[in-house]
């Protein structure tokens, strides 16, 4: 893939394409959540929300999820820890909660969150009401539950948008045996590679700024179910490397404002500071009231990040408060705010912090390449919507920018914002 998208597109992790259609927001949401039924012997306590989220979809062959976790707070909502789950007393696959879609509740091997999916295949809005998690406190904070009661114990709720790319084999690089892009992968120059159940030594990229001499020169060996031979000497040395070859889930969307801001509000002052570009130090930062644009350090949006917090009274030690508010009216988090539109001027940094957040780790190289390209052969010097063309620039559908409707204005067009055009920003 040409090297300026797959740089850029690392960045932004978990990322995903649909080919030619209209992206609308899902407006996934979570509410009623609270505590149920606790269970002393077990050190257990019962966690129900409600689920929803719209252009949800499963066919025979894959389908989309929402992966959902849960973070606690023993001291009434001043710090917040990440919830263990237990994977016996979580509803079962086919759940149908109180009511709605029925569907399925997938706990990995860490038991740090669930996957949520419909049971049948079908299409459209999915709603479950009552979905019940099983809170294993007893492995987070010990036996003695005693001083956390219904006012004190606090738990959130998060929940993000997600979709399932099944086992099977790929191809890696764009050559086509006569050119290929910048920093592709190749075992035969110019020739991208099948990744499958079998063992293929000297892959190497093309240098760029971000390799080392081992995947340039010498080359790895990649076995798809298998894993890695970092030193390309016919044994797999790094068994748990994700090849992109075996099933995995990833983030439908970039991440957006709302959920940026969402995790600002659950990290401890001295964290939040690591995270947002103004410096909030001090109880007033640099601003003009009512509030600093924290992502890009301005008393006025810029380049449509609309992140805000107070510019006084937030003191010096307890956590900042962040909304969301795009149009600049000093009312947060309106449906014009800008929760649904993608987080910019993030950094590595900010992004595997969000990651480790969520119980999520940022995406390989060879898992975005399964991810955009799919099952089919490589196009040669192909960016990441899987062609070589890079028409026009991005426009907004007049009225739907910062909406949950946004989307191009142009038919055909609008492939990729690129060298500052048409919109600055996300």
């Amino acid at each position: 893939m040409t090297s300026y998208f797959k740089n850029i597109f690392l960045v932004a992790v978990f990322i995903i394409f649909s080919h030619g259609l209209p992206a609308y927001a899902n407006n996934i949401s979570v509410s009623n959540a609270g505590l149920g039924a606790q269970d002393t012997g077990g050190q257990t306590m019962e966690i129900q929300f409600d689920i929803t989220w719209e252009h949800s979809w499963s066919d025979a062959i894959n389908s989309d999820a929402a992966w959902v976790f849960v973070k606690y707070s023993t001291d009434g909502g001043v710090t917040w820890s990440h919830a263990t789950l237990k994977r016996s007393g979580t509803n079962p696959s086919g759940f149908s909660g109180g009511s709605g879609t029925s569907v399925n509740l997938i706990v990995p091997t860490d038991k740090k969150g669930v996957f949520i999916q419909r049971s049948a295949a079908g299409n459209g809005t999915l709603s479950a009401t009552d979905v019940k998690f099983v809170w294993d406190y007893g492995a987070d904070i010990g036996s003695d539950f005693s001083y956390l009661d219904a006012i004190t114990a606090v738990i959130k709720v998060f929940a993000i948008e997600m979709v399932y790319v099944p086992l099977g084999s790929f191809y890696i690089g764009d050559g086509d045996g006569s050119s290929q892009s910048i920093g592709a992968f190749y075992q035969n120059v110019n020739t991208s590679v099948l990744i499958d159940n079998t063992l293929k030594q000297s892959i190497k990229c093309g240098s760029t700024n971000f390799d080392d001499a081992q995947l340039t020169t010498t080359g790895i060996g990649i076995k798809g179910d298998a894993g890695l031979d970092t030193n390309n000497d016919g044994t797999i040395d790094n068994l748990n490397f994700p090849t992109g070859y075996n099933a995995f889930y990833m983030m439908k969307y970039e991440i957006s404002q709302g959920q940026y801001r969402n995790f600002l509000n659950t990290l401890t002052r001295l964290q939040q500071k690591a995270h947002v570009a103004s410096n909030i130090a001090n109880d007033s930062p640099e601003g003009n009231p009512p509030h600093i644009f924290v992502m890009t350090n301005t008393s006025a949006m810029r380049y449509r990040n609309g992140i805000v917090c107070p510019s006084s009274g937030n003191g010096t030690t307890d956590s900042v408060v962040f909304s969301c508010d795009l149009n600049g009216t000093g009312t947060y988090n309106e449906a014009a705010d800008g929760e649904w539109i993608a987080c910019g001027s993030l950094s590595w940094n900010d992004l595997s912090a969000y990651a480790d957040w969520a119980a999520l780790r940022p995406m390989t190289e060879l898992e975005f390449e399964k991810a955009c390209r799919g099952t089919d052969p490589s196009v040669n010097r192909e960016y990441a919507w899987g062609s070589n063309d890079i028409t026009g620039t991005i426009s907004l559908s007049a009225g739907t920018g910062g909406t949950t409707s946004e989307r191009s204005g142009q038919s055909g067009h609008g492939l990729c914002n690129y060298e500052n055009n048409a919109i600055g920003g996300p």
